[in-house]
């Protein structure tokens, strides 16, 4: 039986996207609470990418953002997220170092549960593909 590849298909394509930014963020604040007593150290993030991103870069011409009401927001011109930007921490130890760690672990615990929400979301559709094709249950 040949393997089925999902590369395609824009759902995947944007599944797949998410669960790579969730594996860079949680690498960043991880490196966060490592550095939790290193002096001047200042703790980092990614922007996320918001739904609208997510539909401008994965709509077709058939289907794009469309500001349907004058107090909606414009539809994005360009897709934003994953870039790395520095925390202001609330709170600052007097050796300069600004990571909370109560903060950064509730971060790495989100970023877990998205993580399996979004990867709980792509086995479904895969299987639900392979039932529609007649290679699986």
């Amino acid at each position: 039986m040949r393997q089925m590849d999902f590369q395609g298909l824009k759902l995947f394509s944007a599944l797949q996207g998410k669960m790579s930014w969730l594996e860079r963020r949680q690498k960043m604040l991880s490196e966060n609470v490592a550095n939790a007593n290193t002096s001047d150290y200042t703790p980092k993030d990614l922007k996320d990418l918001h739904f609208s991103d997510v539909l401008v870069r994965t709509s077709t011409s058939a289907a794009k953002v469309a500001r349907t009401h004058p107090n909606h927001q414009s539809p994005p011109s360009e897709v934003r997220g994953g870039e790395v930007y520095h925390v202001k921490s609330l709170e600052t130890q007097r050796n300069g170092n600004g990571v909370g760690l109560e903060e950064e672990m509730t971060k790495l615990a989100d970023t877990r549960m998205t993580h399996e929400l979004v990867t709980n979301l792509y086995r479904k559709h895969a299987g639900m593909l392979r039932v529609a094709l007649g290679r699986g249950n």
